[in-house]
């Protein structure tokens, strides 16, 4: 549960990141770089959230309870 609380302030927090350097067009360099340090963590976040995905139906075609996603 906490994990998926993090995960959900990474994206939001992802998103505004991005704002910055390619909405507002700021010039500055540290919005590129913390655009590719967010993308790496967005990516994170996604391989987290397929193995997640690939576990609870794995239990569930296993004939397990209803697995919480």
């Amino acid at each position: 549960m906490k994990g998926e609380f993090l995960e959900g302030v990474l994206i939001f927090l992802g998103i505004l990141v991005l704002w910055p350097k390619y909405i507002l067009q700021w010039p500055d360099p540290i919005w590129e770089y913390l655009a590719y340090l967010t993308l790496v963590l967005l990516f994170g976040v996604f391989v987290r959230r397929v193995k997640r995905f690939r576990d609870a139906a794995r239990e569930r075609a296993a004939g397990g309870k209803r697995p919480q996603v």
